[in-house]
């Protein structure tokens, strides 16, 4: 009777606490759930459009991606500073219109520029929408490829390219920018009652289990967590420590690792590859420090059973705290790395505020990805004892993992019809998910945090349930 007391008070605090966080999300998040900032790729540079008159006209016509479109950017070389200057007008087929201007100082030399709408151009997604420029002392730019850093890759015309009055082929060099309009959070509230209802009842059933004395797979390590959590946090602590002894920094390596990495692959891919992504730092490290954490969690969680075979051989323990304890002390360099890559982003204009607003999110999304992990490393741990070259097939496996991942490169260079096979990757949502927060100061889509909990429970579960029906004979094999 009296652990019942304790269960239904610590279920009721666990209620509220729940009821707390779901509030306190949807505060935050609420908003970025009813409108998405949209900004659409562009074409690389390839014909330079120019003209003996005073005045260089391009008309452009487009399918509109988005809902409402707030501004244009422009792919411009500045030939005259003292007479630049450019004029656009935006119409679409039911009506709307907008327009903008920007003059050299606005422009500030050669590159993208961006051109605010005085009005933005609403209703508009889907329908045909034609961009009048009109320019003095500057050169457009028109193409037909995306570049990936190495080589171009040849992009379907579209709409239509006219250059003063003649129809051209190829594409002009701009990208608008906008919002779409979301329906996701009006199914906030009935998602996180399921969510809730299903989390009681399994609570409640775990609980009744117990008191009756039947063992499944939830009870076990419940139980094994409650009586050896002394152990497993000694394990952490010593997976930790023994990463570093020795070198003259130690912990230290944890912060400098991810910022070390990053210059490398920023310089690589801004300078030798160069790379248009806006904000490329935080881009390009926010993927490092989410990858870095996959392929170190799982790594070590695959070398836990072989190991540790001494310690197995002789003394009993719950076979789960070896990969538990592995991937948990990465975690510990994981939180390292995150205050690495906010550290970055005060320095690259990132919206920090905004981000440390959604930082809950961004912690649930990081305690998926260790669950995700925890899952892969049981199941290459267990597949390590009776196979041993899946170490060397799983180090293969991580290189192709980081390139078929959008870390050092954006998505739109994939060809179109292999993203349905692209987005099967689980990293790849939990990147995306991650990168919305820093680099957009938004919170995830409701699907992608769908996603990320979909793989981490998917992964823990067939993980868990594969290394329990196999651990009793890992004696036989260490």
């Amino acid at each position: 009777m009296k652990e019942d007391k304790v269960f239904w008070k610590r279920f009721a605090l666990c209620v509220f606490a729940f009821a707390v966080l779901a509030v306190l999300t949807y505060l935050v998040a609420g908003n970025d759930w009813k409108t998405e900032q949209v900004e659409t790729g562009s074409v690389s540079r390839s014909v330079m459009l120019y003209t003996d008159q005073p005045v260089l006209q391009v008309d452009q016509t487009v399918q509109s991606p988005v809902d409402e479109i707030h501004e244009v950017r422009l792919d411009v070389d500045v030939q005259n500073p003292e007479k630049a200057v450019i004029e656009l007008m935006l119409t679409a087929g039911n009506g709307e219109t907008g327009h903008g201007s920007g003059t050299v100082q606005a422009l500030e030399g050669s590159g993208f520029v961006s051109i605010r709408l005085d009005e933005p151009v609403r209703h508009v997604r889907g329908e045909e929408v034609t961009l009048h420029v009109r320019a003095e002392g500057v050169v457009l730019w028109s193409g037909s490829t995306v570049s990936n850093g190495r080589f171009d890759i040849p992009v379907p015309t579209e709409g239509t390219l006219v250059h003063m009055g003649s129809e051209i082929p190829g594409t002009l060099v701009f990208a608008l920018g906008g919002i779409n309009h979301l329906s996701a959070y009006r199914v906030y509230w009935p998602a996180v009652i399921c969510a809730g209802a299903v989390l009681a009842g399994l609570a409640i059933y775990v609980h009744v289990c117990m008191r009756r004395g039947k063992e499944n797979m939830l009870t076990v390590v419940l139980a094994m967590v409650r009586k050896y959590r002394f152990l497993l946090k000694t394990l952490v602590k010593r997976d930790f420590k023994i990463k570093y002894k020795g070198s003259v920094l130690g912990v230290i390596w944890s912060f400098l690792n991810p910022l070390v990495m990053m210059l490398v692959y920023f310089f690589v891919f801004s300078t030798i590859f160069r790379s248009n992504t806006p904000n490329f730092a935080v881009y390009l490290m926010t993927g490092v420090v989410m990858y870095n954490y996959c392929s170190d969690a799982t790594t070590l969680g695959m070398q836990a059973i072989v190991g540790n075979a001494g310690l197995i051989t002789k003394v009993y323990l719950p076979k789960y705290i070896y990969p538990l304890s592995k991937t948990i002390s990465s975690s510990i360099n994981l939180v390292i790395s995150t205050v690495a890559l906010f550290v970055v982003m005060t320095f690259t204009g990132a919206p920090v505020l905004e981000s440390l607003m959604r930082l809950p999110i961004l912690i649930f999304l990081e305690i998926l990805l260790l669950m995700f992990c925890s899952g892969l490393g049981m199941l290459l741990s267990c597949c390590l004892v009776f196979f041993r070259d899946i170490q060397f097939l799983w180090s293969v496996f991580l290189t192709i993992w980081n390139f078929v991942t959008p870390i050092f490169y954006t998505e739109s260079i994939i060809p179109e019809r292999f993203l349905g096979i692209y987005h099967l990757n689980p990293l790849y949502h939990f990147v995306t998910a991650a990168r919305s927060i820093t680099l957009q100061g938004r919170a995830p889509m409701p699907a992608e945090l769908l996603w990320c909990t979909v793989a981490a429970v998917a992964s823990l579960g067939i993980g868990a349930w594969v290394f329990r029906r196999h651990q009793d004979r890992f004696v036989l094999y260490l």
